[in-house]
């Protein structure tokens, strides 16, 4: 559904382009290309965060000014968050160090950059909204193939190795995948499955 909402606008503007014709100014297609950027930028930021489950979450858990309890967080070189119940089983991925992490008594904080904050609010989970928890090894920088037939679907991800933490949480339903360092202090509240 995605793909077809941001194919769709590009569509539309390309079309308006079309009637606007080369008897447009140039200030008039510099603003309209301009206006096309913004948009497409704008509704695939916002897509994002319904896809990934952020928005949910940030919703159900969102942090408050009174949440006075220090948090250290760790910045993830790869953090992975879907929707359990959305229409984009691979979620989004964020990588470069653009989401921080950090545990503490109460429960996980998911943060973001201010900048970004207006797209992704700071989330505060607290632990009684974990339902399972497993700790794997993740697995390096190639993705396995999963669809027979596909020829290009190897993904490179340097941050995506080491210890990492997989956590579902209860309503809204969500995955999130983190590296371990970022729950520092906080695995003992996990109900980590044995294997």
């Amino acid at each position: 559904m995605q793909g077809k909402l941001i194919i769709g606008t590009a569509l539309v503007f390309w079309l308006v382009a079309l009637v606007l014709g080369e008897n447009a100014p140039g200030w008039v297609m510099a603003a309209y290309g301009a206006a096309f950027f913004v948009t497409v930028t704008a509704l695939v930021a916002f897509l994002m965060t319904r896809g990934s489950g952020w928005y949910a979450l940030a919703r159900a858990y969102p942090a408050r000014p009174s949440d006075v309890e220090p948090v250290r967080l760790h910045r993830c070189r790869t953090f992975q968050m879907v929707a359990l119940d959305g229409d984009q089983p691979d979620g989004t991925r964020v990588a470069g160090g653009v989401v921080s992490a950090g545990a503490s008594e109460r429960g996980l904080t998911l943060a973001v950059p201010s900048v970004l904050r207006f797209l992704f609010p700071t989330i505060r989970l607290p632990w009684s909204a974990v339902a399972s928890a497993r700790a794997f090894e993740a697995p390096g920088w190639v993705k396995p193939v999963t669809e027979p037939g596909t020829v290009f679907q190897a993904e490179y991800d340097p941050g995506f190795r080491g210890p990492f933490v997989e956590i579902e949480t209860t309503a809204p339903r969500t995955r999130i995948r983190l590296p371990a360092y970022a729950l520092e202090g906080g695995m003992a509240h996990l109900p980590l499955d044995t294997p």
